[in-house]
């Protein structure tokens, strides 16, 4: 099995590192990986969203948000890039192949096709 195979958890006997990682996450930062599946995103986009989507039952505030950002960007769920826009700089963020390999391995353990409604 390698480390990015994704098995039932019934059958999980010895977690691979992913496997590891994946059961860490909170559902702050499933969410962003869920929003940034659909599309690049900056923070105050997902912001929105997220709030929408969970009537802000899932973070507090940025002081939430942001740290759950920096937590997958250190995973490697996620890249951030500067933009210079308007002579303002932002964040754009997009999630990575291993972010999708472990979006992937949650809706086959959820047995889901989405973490949170469309």
């Amino acid at each position: 099995m390698t480390q990015t195979e994704c098995v039932p958890y019934a059958e999980i006997q010895k977690p691979t590192t992913l496997q590891e990682e994946i059961q860490k996450l909170t559902t702050l930062q499933w969410g962003i990986l869920k929003c940034l599946d659909e599309k690049e995103s900056y923070g105050m986009e997902m912001i929105e969203k997220i709030s929408n989507l969970t009537d802000c039952e899932v973070w507090k505030g940025p002081g939430t948000f942001y740290p759950s950002l920096k937590r997958l960007r250190e995973k490697e769920y996620i890249i951030s890039i500067k933009e210079h826009t308007g002579g303002k700089q932002r964040k754009m963020h997009k999630i990575t192949h291993k972010g999708r390999m472990a979006l992937s391995c949650f809706y086959k353990y959820m047995g889901v096709d989405s973490p949170m409604p469309p």
